[in-house]
């Protein structure tokens, strides 16, 4: 069972309707964590935090604290918080349209749905809470696209182990823009890359320049130097 909550923007139109989300319902108040909130809060509230993952075993109350953490921010998003249930997705490819799922977006006829999500949330200043991500980490780098486009969306995810082992790599890269570097390496053109993954071309210029300012370096020869250097190819 859900909860519908209307939330009323921070800032709107006089035509404009309040944004609509949906929150599963809490039978019990949670009790003894209320540190852990506010920490968590301050965390999402700091511009550079745009991605937070509660970790843990099974059983620890990460669902849990991920919501009390969404019903703290309600005002905090313009448009809103979406709780996204990923427990029945065992598909990495599925993880985009379960998004679309819980936004309530429909396929636009042969418009990739991935394109369609993008544009959706572009503009928009919203949380989604992603649950249960542990067997679809493999779907993380469609979590930075989605990052890498919509410059105010912020995600919390509840996993009992890390989306992206980004700090493992030189540089702060993050997966998927490791796995831009190394098409990068192989002499594929933005729109090849793109192709390649199944992104836009813009997707892709925006992790470039990501990589770039990264890196230090403002050419592709540099990149690809660093990149046989580091050993990421």
């Amino acid at each position: 069972m859900q909860d519908k909550i209307i939330a009323f923007p921070k800032k709107r139109g006089a035509t404009e309707q309040a944004s609509q989300y949906y929150l599963p319902v809490s039978l019990t108040p949670l009790i003894g964590r209320e540190l852990e909130v506010i920490d968590i809060c301050a965390l999402l509230r700091r511009p550079e935090v745009r991605l937070l993952t509660l970790t843990g075993t099974g059983g620890v109350g990460k669902t849990r604290l991920g919501l009390e953490v969404a019903r703290e921010m309600v005002d905090e998003y313009t448009d809103g918080i979406c709780f996204v249930s990923l427990a029945p997705v065992s598909d990495p490819e599925q993880v985009i349209p379960a998004i679309t799922q819980a936004l309530g977006l429909r396929e636009t006829g042969d418009r990739p749905l991935r394109e369609h999500l993008q544009d959706y949330l572009q503009n928009r200043e919203m949380l989604l809470l992603l649950d249960n991500f542990e067997q679809i980490v493999a779907a993380a780098p469609h979590l930075a696209d989605l990052l890498a486009y919509c410059p105010e969306l912020h995600l919390l995810i509840t996993s009992r182990a890390p989306p992206d082992k980004a700090s493992t790599y030189p540089a702060g890269l993050s997966a998927r823009e490791v796995e831009v570097l190394r098409l990068l390496t192989q002499g594929l053109s933005d729109a090849e890359i793109a192709e390649h993954l199944v992104v836009s071309p813009r997707t892709v210029n925006t992790h470039l320049t990501s990589i770039y300012r990264k890196l230090q370096v403002t050419s592709r020869s540099a990149a690809t130097r660093f990149a046989i250097e580091h050993q990421l190819v």
